[in-house]
């Protein structure tokens, strides 16, 4: 069985998706609000990425603590670590913390859209809704992984700034909106990731046991 069949039957497959629909349906309801607030197409762009990365990188954050909490019960629920030694050792590996610091969850307090569109206008991503994919999928190969925040707002301010053109108000809101799917599927692919570093942690605590 290979990665992605893995994948497929992971715990966060099986436990995030309605709450990661939850939060996609509160933050639809407050984009349809800044798109009637914020005037031209510059300043929904801005206001749209701003408001989508910081609720992401609150929302991501809160949502990795609920499938790392799933998944140590999990662990902790089968040998080897029925025992009281060996569920120290796997405490002190403290992988929530290895988590936390690697998969970055802090809000961008200022992002520079320039440079972010300078950025991914030098990568190989098509425009359209999968390129929010591409562009995660980059970043996760990556030794040092980039803020979920400042790649859902990079890679959401490029596609709106590349659809302002559009004349019809309603492609526009459309257009975003599809957007948001791919992010919400990015989303999910993101936590499989976090999900295998876990169990990439687990396999090495299990391994010091035996030393």
């Amino acid at each position: 069985m290979n990665l992605r069949e893995e994948l497929k039957m992971s715990l966060a497959n099986e436990y995030l998706p309605p709450l990661i629909e939850k939060t996609f349906s509160e933050m639809r309801a407050r984009i349809t609000e800044i798109e009637r607030e914020a005037g031209d197409r510059e300043r929904i762009a801005t206001a749209i990425c701003d408001y989508v990365s910081a609720f992401i990188a609150a929302e991501s954050k809160s949502l990795a603590s609920s499938l790392y909490t799933k998944l140590s019960e999990e662990t902790l629920g089968k040998e080897p670590f029925i025992t009281a030694r060996n569920q120290n050792k796997f405490y002190e590996k403290d992988i929530w913390a290895m988590i936390f610091d690697k998969y970055s969850f802090a809000i961008q307090e200022k992002i520079d859209y320039k440079q972010v569109n300078e950025n991914i206008d030098a990568l190989p991503v098509p425009l359209g809704a999968a390129s929010f994919g591409i562009i995660l999928s980059i970043a996760l190969s990556k030794a040092i992984i980039i803020p979920i925040a400042l790649i859902v707002a990079g890679g959401l301010y490029y596609f709106i700034r590349e659809n302002k053109k559009t004349a019809n108000t309603d492609n526009f809101v459309f257009a975003i909106d599809s957007y948001l799917e791919s992010i919400k599927s990015g989303l999910m692919v993101w936590f499989e990731h976090i999900e295998n570093f876990y169990h990439e942690q687990v396999e090495e605590v299990k391994v010091s046991l035996k030393e």
